[in-house]
């Protein structure tokens, strides 16, 4: 690194220690959002609220075509379920298992490819580099699980009035 490009040249000690530590404060404060986040809609999307779903939608075609776009695997005989819901830079999938347990993963990559891991919330690590960019799906992904599961609006309305 060329002394030129150094990120504290401009910046006196004292800023730069206050930036630091500012800096290591915002992205905690986003792990835990992130981890919060997806802990309130696994506790909430439950494998009823799926199958409910899926067999509503099966009545209005477009809804249909529309989740069997996001649904990339059944299993019936495991009762497994997995779910993609995607942007141009990134994806989450979710996926419930027949053992009662279903995880919630964000991959960061190219449109068309998967990705890379960036977040699961089996193992809930998240590298330093990827907190900003797992974090700011956190929209996307809330709106797209509440499109896909109607239902679980009525579940999350407690955290909203609370807010």
């Amino acid at each position: 690194m060329d002394s030129k490009d150094r990120l504290y040249e401009n910046v006196n000690g004292p800023e730069l220690v206050q930036n630091l530590i500012h800096g290591s404060k915002n992205i905690d404060r986003m792990r835990e959002e992130v981890k919060t986040i997806v802990a309130i809609l696994l506790n909430n999307l439950d494998k009823i609220s799926i199958v409910a779903t899926l067999l509503l939608n099966l009545t209005d075609s477009k809804t249909c075509y529309a989740m069997s776009k996001k649904l990339v695997s059944y299993g019936p005989q495991d009762n497994k379920f997995k779910f993609r819901f995607t942007s141009d830079a990134f994806l989450w999938e979710y996926e419930g298992k027949g053992n009662g347990r279903s995880f919630l993963s964000c991959f960061l990559g190219k449109p068309g490819d998967t990705g890379r891991l960036a977040y699961s919330s089996d193992t809930q690590v998240i590298c330093i580099q990827d907190v900003y960019a797992v974090h700011s799906t956190l929209s996307f992904l809330i709106t797209s699980v509440l499109d896909a599961f109607p239902d679980l609006q009525e579940k999350l309305q407690p955290f909203l009035d609370a807010a």
